[in-house]
């Protein structure tokens, strides 16, 4: 496991977005120092920014957003709110419920 020291941006990760997506991302992460505010951005996810505050311990930091629209190179990114380091692993995005079709009535 390779640990990121996070001083800015981390570059987003290779997923086509469809409109109607639900997708989980998950990371385990702590900080150098108790209160370090984490916050996870992506313009095409529904009520996004996201911020966590992130313990000296690892810690599991979840959240669920729907896709708001395509998008073939999505921007999701963490950013470190104040001076600090944090550690990231098992960084995870899963698609819990593809768009449904159009019914035919």
């Amino acid at each position: 496991t390779e640990l990121v020291e996070l001083s800015g941006r981390i570059p987003g990760y290779w997923y086509t977005y469809k409109t109607g997506d639900e997708l989980t991302i998950s990371v385990w992460a702590k900080g150098n120092r108790p209160g370090l505010v984490m916050r996870l951005s992506d313009i095409c996810l529904e009520g996004f920014p996201k911020e966590f505050t992130l313990t000296t311990e690892w810690q599991r930091y979840e959240v669920t957003a729907k896709v708001t629209r395509d998008r073939r190179y999505p921007g999701l990114s963490f950013n470190l709110m104040s001076k600090g380091t944090a550690w990231l692993d098992m960084f995870e995005v899963t698609c819990v419920r593809p768009p449904q079709p159009p019914s035919s009535k």
